[in-house]
């Protein structure tokens, strides 16, 4: 479900390089689980100052690392976070 709302889906690839690519406008989303905080921190801001939004996949501050949703739209974002949380655990 979530392939049919982006423009292409990757697998696995560089971390960075797929922020990268959202940043560029060449992914609408980046999905990827257990980051540390040193491998999303320098993130962040790269994607909310390309106009992106970030969070962790219940819609929490991306800060604290784990497992990451960064889209190009809030209502992109929204949907996939809805998308995931039928099969997130508490």
């Amino acid at each position: 479900k979530i392939s049919k709302l982006t423009k292409l889906m990757r697998y696995p690839c560089s971390d960075a390089l797929s922020y990268c690519q959202l940043c560029e406008g060449k992914l609408n989303a980046v999905l990827q689980c257990s980051n540390k905080i040193w491998d999303i921190h320098p993130m962040i801001s790269l994607i909310k100052n390309a106009g992106g939004y970030i969070s962790t996949w219940k819609g929490k501050d991306p800060k604290v690392g784990g497992d990451i949703i960064a889209s190009s739209s809030r209502i992109l974002h929204k949907k996939i976070i809805n998308m995931l949380k039928p099969v997130l655990k508490d």
